[in-house]
């Protein structure tokens, strides 16, 4: 998988402004649909809830990661947005979130990539020093950096 082709420019906003959960999802699904990584933002949002239905989302830590099992999925993508200001979001720590990631993963390999990519991000986002550098950041391009180019030592 070719974080590259994951991480794209169109999919990632710095400065949303978003009131809630559902607010939030339905932005970066926009994204996703005029990137052309999915069909239908319908489609895919309802698959996103499913699984927000399972379980939460949020691991701690400010941070968010749903995602969706659908058809409409056409290519591998992370949709990410740093949110103006934390909202409520289920979480395993019970704290509000402002940093979401969006995954989105075709059915073609879907078991193999997306535990890749869960995995590549949640290492980052593992490291103690990551919060402050999300915040950092002023541009898409240092974001995508961050994700591709981050040492996982």
């Amino acid at each position: 998988m070719d974080l590259n082709e994951v991480f794209r420019p169109a999919c990632i906003d710095l400065e949303m402004d978003a009131k809630n959960k559902e607010e939030v999802l339905s932005n970066l699904a926009d994204l996703l649909l005029k990137d052309k990584a999915i069909t239908s933002t319908k489609e895919y949002l309802k698959a996103v809830y499913k699984r927000e239905a399972e379980a939460p989302t949020g691991i701690g830590n400010l941070i968010a990661i749903p995602h969706g099992k659908s058809s409409c999925i056409l290519k591998t993508s992370v949709a990410y947005a740093r949110l103006k200001k934390s909202i409520e979001w289920e979480s395993c720590d019970n704290s509000p979130v402002k940093y979401v990631f969006l995954l989105a993963v075709p059915e073609e390999n879907r078991n193999v990539n997306q535990i890749k990519l869960l995995s590549h991000i949640a290492r980052i986002l593992a490291q103690d020093d990551i919060l402050g550098k999300l915040e950092k950041l002023n541009t898409v391009k240092e974001v995508i950096e961050l994700f591709i180019n981050e040492n996982l030592d």
